[in-house]
């Protein structure tokens, strides 16, 4: 994963644990990135999931099933949120997104007209 992940940001080295925002990733990359791992390796890993912990670590155990804990509950735990079961229905319905369908949503809301 690390090759996969250092190629995708343009780098020669990585370290394994660093969250890959840090490194200069942004949710587009990350969206091309899962969909690379669905194509090469046939897992479907979660983006809430690897959001969760976004380290070339964290995607080796995702990919290899052992890692995949419900990061719905997860993120309901760390984001202070007024209605828990509103974000708990958001996670669930950005869960049953296409890649091409969240790759279409960020583009839209990343998109110098749509900033405020």
């Amino acid at each position: 994963m690390q090759a996969l992940i250092s190629k995708a940001l343009g780098l020669e080295q990585l370290d394994p644990d660093q969250d890959i925002f840090e490194l200069g990733a942004d949710s587009l990359l990350i969206v091309q990135l899962l969909a690379n791992v669905r194509t090469t390796r046939g897992v479907d890993v979660s983006l809430a999931d690897f959001l969760n912990e976004a380290t070339a670590t964290a995607l080796a155990r995702l990919i290899a099933g052992d890692g995949q804990a419900d990061a719905a509950d997860d993120l309901e735990a760390r984001i202070p949120f007024e209605d828990p079961e509103r974000l708990r229905r958001i996670l669930d319905e950005l869960e049953r997104l296409s890649d091409a369908e969240v790759a279409q949503a960020l583009a839209a809301h990343t998109h110098p007209a749509h900033r405020q």
